[in-house]
């Protein structure tokens, strides 16, 4: 089984399509086929975020989002190293919920800034949950002012009209 150190061609070729500086190269054979090829290179400043290891990084694929995925060959940690932030931008959310505060619909909401109607729900939701149940009440009360309110409790009475 060749490694970098006993094929030159194959640390030739290996440094013209990676470009990088390469630390280990491993080809896997199944009866006597090469089938597939391992490259271990460093990659600079990237660093597992485990081990803190900067060498021994390899390219492991892609994340549904297209990020490259890479396993540390030191501890064996499967990580992306750039990262795509999850969830929407605050300031999307608080866009959406002046929206709502203006009266719009949660679907008109939704269709106008590109995101499912469920998700301007939770929005909103969550904000209500933050407001406090009841007002803050001041220390002091200088001057109270009361309406005229009529009400009635269970029923009218009502007057005989006999």
């Amino acid at each position: 089984m060749p490694t970098i150190g006993d094929t030159p061609q194959l640390d030739s070729v290996l440094a013209t399509i990676v470009g990088q500086e390469v630390v280990h190269a491993h080809i896997s054979r199944h009866w006597g086929v090469a089938k597939s090829l391992v490259i271990a290179y460093d990659w600079g400043m990237i660093t597992c975020p485990n081990c803190q290891q900067t060498h021994d990084q390899v390219k492991d694929g892609f994340t549904s989002t297209g990020r490259q995925r890479m396993p540390c060959r030191a501890c064996g940690q499967r990580y992306t190293p750039r990262a795509k932030p999850l969830g929407y931008p605050q300031d999307l959310r608080t866009q959406a919920l002046k929206m709502y505060v203006d009266g719009l619909t949660f679907r008109r909401i939704a269709r106008l800034l590109g995101v499912h109607h469920q998700t301007v729900m939770n929005w909103v939701n969550a904000a209500a949950a933050q407001i406090p149940e009841a007002p803050p009440v001041p220390a002091q009360v200088e001057t109270v002012e009361l309406d005229e309110l009529y009400t009635f409790v269970k029923t009218k009475k009502k007057k005989s009209t006999s």
